[in-house]
């Protein structure tokens, strides 16, 4: 089958499956008589395949890993179980972050509510935002923030895709995808980890990142 006939099937872009020919885990199409690029139909169930274990938070090296286990002939459940307890502790590692950040914005909130709005004078700040105690400042780490363009964002799934996979990087303070915007704007310790490890994050995921 032809690649749009492919990415109708599959539900993923032409550039995506094109992507995934260049990083070895889809195999480079033959060509019929008239030069046209023809899929064999087991490309589709591939395709589908890569797009459940990344919906499942595997990366696309893990992925391919796992196909080169399948294609040598060796067991990959017991790999597979691995890579997902690894990705079930980056969450509860995630959502133990989030919770402490729920819990300072709902003690802001509570303590704002009692505040008198008149008394709101500083022309330098607004009364609701809780200031860092002395001294919380000192050993902080210096974040640099960057917004990258990746224009295959477009649903939800890609948001907590990319969420989880960019926010997983040590050296990461926080990522938020904008899905009508199609960006990713990442807060990070670039002494850490640097932006390139971030693009590689995002591309790990099937995503290409335009800048």
């Amino acid at each position: 089958m032809r690649i749009g006939e492919l990415a109708r099937k599959t539900g993923v872009s032409t550039a995506t499956i094109r992507f995934y020919e260049q990083l070895g885990l889809v195999a480079e199409p033959g060509r019929a008589r008239n030069g046209y690029r023809l899929y064999d139909p087991s490309s589709a169930e591939r395709i589908r395949f890569i797009r459940d274990a990344q919906a499942a938070g595997l990366s696309l090296s893990d992925i391919g890993t796992i196909l080169e286990m399948k294609a040598e002939g060796e067991s990959t459940c017991g790999h597979v179980i691995g890579l997902l307890e690894s990705h079930l502790r980056s969450i509860d590692r995630q959502a133990a972050e989030l919770a402490r950040a729920r819990a300072r914005l709902q003690e802001m909130i509570d303590r704002a509510r009692s505040l008198d709005p008149s008394e709101c004078v500083d022309p330098n700040r607004c009364q609701t935002i809780t200031p860092l105690l002395p001294g919380n400042t000192e050993g902080m780490e210096m974040t640099t923030e960057t917004t990258l363009s990746v224009p295959e964002i477009h649903c939800n799934h890609c948001k907590m895709s990319l969420e989880g996979a960019v926010g997983a990087l040590e050296g990461v303070a926080s990522v938020e995808v904008s899905v009508p915007d199609a960006t990713v704007a990442v807060a990070y310790d670039d002494e850490v980890v640097d932006l390139g490890a971030i693009k590689g994050a995002i591309e790990e995921q099937g995503y290409a990142v335009a800048n």
